[in-house]
């Protein structure tokens, strides 16, 4: 009797497990575990409505969007070694003034945000059964480098100032997301 119902409950498990394990944990996480206030990196565009208006803002901005590589090390199970996916956080992005180049401008922060993380779930899995130590070495690197990219982009752009470098940051940002597709 025992036998019996070892196997009937591992035959359980092996089906459970066939069932979850290909559903990436970054599906689950964008569609199941995002709060209100977190708008995840898909093809729609962001609009007004996903910022706070604020009466000021550090630096004189007349806008700021908070977009960041949100991720959960996976402990249980090695599929990947964790679960990136690109978030912004509608309550801290934060607007002064409206204007449709703005927020273009900030969609495209948001859009490198998404690039940086893609990269990094390249990376991640690419590196199966690595320890927990090592896939946080790698978040850390791509935090990096995500901090550098927006910087120079805002930098390049002169915070939107600059047109022609604006489009060519477009141009390239286009092209890597659509490359990915």
């Amino acid at each position: 009797m025992f036998h019996k119902n070892f196997i009937y409950i591992s035959y359980f498990i092996f089906i459970i497990n066939a069932l979850i394990i290909p559903l990436n944990d970054s599906f689950i996480q964008k569609y199941f575990y995002s709060s209100l206030n977190y708008f995840s990196y898909s093809n729609e565009t962001i609009t007004w409505d996903n910022f706070t208006k604020t009466d000021s803002l550090k630096d004189g901005f007349a806008a700021c969007i908070e977009s960041d590589i949100f991720y959960r090390i996976n402990k249980v199970y090695n599929y990947t070694p964790a679960t990136v996916i690109a978030q912004m956080d509608k309550k801290e992005s934060k607007y002064i003034l409206q204007t449709d180049n703005l927020l273009q401008h900030e969609y495209y922060h948001f859009k490198i945000t998404e690039i940086v993380t893609n990269r990094l779930s390249k990376k991640l899995s690419k590196n199966h059964f690595i320890n927990t130590e090592k896939a946080q070495l790698f978040i850390d690197y791509y935090y990096d480098t995500l901090r550098l990219m927006q910087k120079q982009y805002d930098f390049e752009t002169n915070h939107n100032r600059n047109s022609e470098k604006q489009k060519e940051w477009e141009a390239k940002i286009d092209l890597e997301l659509d490359s990915e597709i």
